[in-house]
């Protein structure tokens, strides 16, 4: 779920990611570069993941059952979803989606006093006004709101 708030991927290009060094779709980490495929748009996305969304990343990674081949090993919709409404729950925490992961990434991005359209880049939007409903550029922007993105993942 780092991934979709450092990057406003949809879930289907979150699934997409692999693990294996020959997987289309996957994260080199060793420089922290993730190419996958956006689901709705079926273009392919390049991100630099910063420092603190890698070691998330890292960590994450030793919780995965051995041999799996993706970074979500089961789609949302299975095993993943229900431990996170287990987890929801427990911590009192309101009814969620996968796809509110884009919307938090766009309004704290405003929040922060980046531009409406560094999120409609982000979010890979065409149209502003779609990106507007999200709501709640330049290239030097992204790169600054990937940064602060990945910055709140390394807070205590």
């Amino acid at each position: 779920m780092v991934i979709a708030v450092t990057t406003g991927l949809r879930r289907g290009a979150v699934e997409r990611i692999g693990l294996t060094m020959d997987a289309p779709y996957r994260i080199d980490w060793d420089t922290g570069v993730l190419l996958t495929l956006e689901s709705k748009t079926r273009q392919e996305k390049i991100f630099r993941l910063g420092p603190n969304t890698m070691k998330v990343l890292r960590a994450y990674m030793l919780s995965l059952p051995d041999g799996a081949t993706r970074l979500l090993p089961d789609p949302w919709d299975g095993a993943t979803r229900q431990t996170w409404e287990r987890v929801r729950r427990q911590a009192g925490l309101p009814s969620f989606t996968f796809h509110k992961l884009r919307n938090m990434a766009a309004s704290l991005l405003r929040a922060h006093s980046f531009s409406d359209g560094d999120a409609k880049e982000l979010l890979g939007h065409a149209d502003m006004r779609t990106t507007q409903r999200y709501l709640g550029s330049t290239s030097d922007n992204l790169t600054r709101a990937a940064a602060f993105l990945d910055g709140l993942f390394g807070q205590k």
